[in-house]
């Protein structure tokens, strides 16, 4: 039997690095802004401007309702100011006509009142064929329905030659796409630990990185940050929903999916 005359030992430096607690929830995407389109109006679409799917921008024009009748009205409308602004005309040179009268004592002081009353009443036309004529005006802004938001839009409900109105629901649904949010229960307990440890942290208000594993298995490659703590916890779960924003160039990430 032969023994080591000597032993060679191998040494490795001691090194200090951060190890992160992490923890492990199921979450689901949701949009930061999502927007149902509907008619404001009643009538009949006599465009649709978006291919379904398609990115959109704010002002773009989605649908537009025919606008014939509400072309008709606005031109209506401001007959009935126009036919109002002369008749206060009228009624103020019927004033201004009665008062040099009744200094001269041609005609009674009574007389004077009710042309003074005529002329309020003639003023009083006139602000409320104004008002009819601005909603006229809104009204056929209403027959081209545009986009509220930057995002992408989803099926048509509704296609050209149907009619529509606001009780008819939406037309198609728009939702923003990046960022994105992702929202996830946290138990109470989770969430004491955490708090239980932010004493100890050199940075107390140091945001929670959350990083999003994807339903193939894969790490989805840019971070989010936990941005909304809820305000009551779920009593049916003991849990409370955490949101994170998370980056979506690449729109990966389809709002109400699960990761």
């Amino acid at each position: 039997c032969r023994w080591p005359t000597s032993t060679r030992l191998r040494a490795t430096p001691v090194v200090s690095r951060q190890v992160t607690d992490s923890v492990d929830y199921i979450g689901r995407i949701t949009a930061i802004e999502k927007v149902d389109i509907v008619a404001r109006v009643p009538g009949f679409i006599e465009e649709r401007n978006f291919t379904e799917g398609q990115e959109v921008k704010t002002g773009d024009l989605l649908f537009r309702i025919e606008q014939d009748i509400y072309k008709a009205a606005v031109d209506q409308a401001r007959a009935t100011l126009a036919k109002a602004k002369a008749t206060e005309v009228n009624a103020k040179l019927q004033l201004e006509r009665g008062k040099e009268l009744v200094r001269n004592q041609n005609i009674p002081q009574a007389t004077v009142d009710q042309r003074a009353a005529d002329e309020a009443a003639a003023q009083a036309g006139v602000m409320e064929a104004q008002a009819a004529l601005e909603q006229a005006e809104i009204n056929l802004g209403y027959t081209e329905i545009r986009a509220p938001i930057d995002g992408r839009i989803g099926l048509a409900i509704f296609t050209k030659g149907n009619l529509v109105q606001p009780s008819s629901g939406r037309l198609a649904t728009i939702v923003s796409q990046d960022p994105i949010y992702v929202i996830f229960p946290v138990s109470q307990r989770n969430l004491l630990d955490h708090y239980r440890r932010r004493p100890d942290d050199a940075d107390k208000n140091a945001p929670v990185t959350v990083r999003i594993k994807l339903p193939n298995g894969t790490i989805y490659p840019h971070p989010g940050v936990a941005n909304f703590l809820d305000v009551q916890v779920d009593p049916t779960t003991d849990t409370v929903a955490v949101r994170a924003t998370v980056p979506n160039p690449e729109h990966l990430l389809i709002p109400g999916g699960v990761v």
